[in-house]
């Protein structure tokens, strides 16, 4: 009679007459009652208080689900299915702390159980545990996928996503936001971001140097030195606090260590767009315009999306003579700006461009009204044509690089004689080559 009584019970809950099937249930456990001196009928006694608790569930008795529940617990204490049923019943109840218990034993008993492990999801959400809850559903919807499960799985995914709307920002995503708002001149925000972060966490040594960064640029050489080395004793070794050092020393003026710097982080991350670029400044602080250019060329490489990178190599092109590549990498820039929306940016290239394009035009007019092919060398002394066409040919052709590359030699190196400075020039070069071949 237990069964029969049983199986009406399952049979009456199926089709939604709730009411008979606690009575049927009910007859199943009194007819069961007379055998409990068999240990081996607990368990269908346990199951039998389960699916009355999951009715009294649907009739929203939380209490007489949950008592019932407890009983089917008590007969047997690996009943995974009681514990989220009574999890949930807690859940219904806003008791948060039961609910969590009986969850994380169900997860106990099956780690991998899907609707086990987006349980706990649910009741860390309700206790405002956000980030527990975005772990809890990730690992649900990997469960669910698993089992080829895909509408549960987006459920889980949904959830998460949802909730990680609500979370702070990791210190490396806000740090992250703090460099961008160096790199667009807001160095105010930054340093009220950087002051706010170091309250809570007076020895990141990230926030430090950034804000040692902040200090150089306003030529606050004094609170910049100090955050540097209060920085590099926290984190001698550290990727990012090494940057900032190098970062530093360049808007100090010692640009030959920051060079050094940057070529050390280099070697140990040759894929680094930010030490390129930094290096390509230094270079240019020591007007090695060439090598500079060669730097920014390798940012752009690494990230052609990026245009800032086009006008830094824009600039260095400009100082080094060959105003019309940087027209080109200003024009780079820009379109890059227009497709982002960023109009300001965009207007800014432009105008750049403009001044370019004037002063080129006022070069060509110049050498026009010479009525002459211009000189390759604009130089009192004129060395043999066969090192004039040499060096010519080393430049591409290009005769203000050329005479640029003589210019910097006899500033580095006053008082030689004119034909040593194209020989000292064309000797750089070729070690360079070699360097590179």
């Amino acid at each position: 009679m237990v069964e029969s009584y049983y199986q009406q019970g399952l049979e009456q809950a199926k089709v939604g007459n709730l009411v008979g099937a606690i009575d049927s249930f009910s007859c199943a456990l009194r007819e069961l009652g007379e055998l409990l001196d068999h240990p081996e009928k607990e368990e269908n006694y346990a199951q039998i208080y389960y699916q009355r608790g999951l009715v009294l569930w649907q009739m929203q008795d939380q209490q007489g689900a949950i008592a019932d529940y407890t009983q089917a617990l008590k007969l047997n204490p690996g009943y995974f299915a009681a514990y989220t049923a009574r999890s949930m019943a807690y859940i219904a109840q806003k008791n948060f702390t039961a609910a969590l218990t009986d969850a994380e034993t169900a997860v106990n008993l099956d780690a991998r159980s899907a609707p086990a492990q987006r349980l706990l999801g649910l009741i860390y959400k309700n206790q405002h545990k956000t980030q527990l809850a975005v772990n809890a559903y990730q690992q649900a919807a990997s469960l669910f996928l698993a089992q080829e499960d895909e509408a549960n799985c987006r459920r889980c995914i949904e959830a998460y996503r949802q909730l990680q709307t609500l979370l702070p920002p990791t210190p490396e995503d806000f740090l992250t936001g703090v460099k961008q708002k160096i790199q667009q001149g807001n160095s105010g925000e930054a340093m009220a971001d950087l002051n706010w972060l170091l309250q809570a966490d007076p020895h990141n040594a990230q926030a430090l140097g950034l804000r040692g960064v902040i200090h150089s640029q306003g030529g606050d050489p004094t609170k910049a030195l100090a955050d540097l080395n209060q920085a590099l004793s926290l984190a001698p070794q550290d990727w990012e606090v090494r940057m900032h050092r190098g970062v530093i020393r360049r808007l100090m003026g010692d640009a030959l260590g920051a060079i050094a710097d940057f070529n050390q982080l280099l070697q140990e991350n040759p894929q680094s767009v930010e030490a390129y670029a930094n290096r390509g400044f230094a270079r240019c602080q020591l007007q090695d315009y060439r090598q500079g250019i060669e730097d920014f060329s390798r940012s752009i490489s690494l990230k052609p999306d990026q245009p800032q990178y086009y006008g830094d190599r824009g600039e260095a092109r400009y100082q080094f003579g060959d105003i019309a590549g940087a027209i080109n990498d200003y024009q780079e820039a820009a379109n890059i700006w227009f497709n982002r929306g960023d109009h300001e940016n965009y207007q800014r290239g432009l105008d750049r461009i403009k001044i370019l394009q004037q002063e080129l035009a006022a070069q060509k007019l110049e050498l026009a009204k010479q009525q002459l092919p211009p000189p390759i060398f604009p130089s009192s002394t004129l060395p043999n044509i066969d090192l004039q066409q040499r060096l010519l040919g080393m430049v591409g052709g290009n005769s203000l690089i050329a005479q640029r590359l003589i210019d910097i030699a006899k500033e580095n190196y006053p008082n030689m004689p004119e034909e040593w400075y194209w020989q000292k020039v064309i000797f750089d070069l070729e070690g360079e080559q070699d360097n590179l071949d």
